[in-house]
């Protein structure tokens, strides 16, 4: 699965207000793992970098991946927190 794909099910399972809680944090969980995948896979990226082109590149997608995380992070408290 693209990171692109990886983020636009993320923003939409964060986005939308059907659905039990419970399957939202499954689901949403799924995904953070592989966000998890594609941030070692940047990160190592970054590290072999050669160019200032593939660095800057790499540090872009590392960033949308932490920045994701966090906010899938933030939407398991908020619904374990609704239970």
């Amino acid at each position: 699965m693209s990171t692109k794909e990886i983020i636009k099910k993320l923003e939409f399972i964060l986005g939308t207000k059907n659905g039990v809680a419970a399957k939202r944090v499954e689901d949403i969980e799924v995904l953070l793992a592989e966000l998890g995948k594609k941030k070692i896979k940047f990160q190592a990226k970054l590290d072999g970098a050669t160019t200032s082109k593939d660095s800057i590149k790499a540090e872009r997608k590392l960033a949308v991946c932490n920045a994701q995380i966090d906010k899938g992070r933030a939407a398991i408290e908020e619904l374990l927190g609704d239970n």
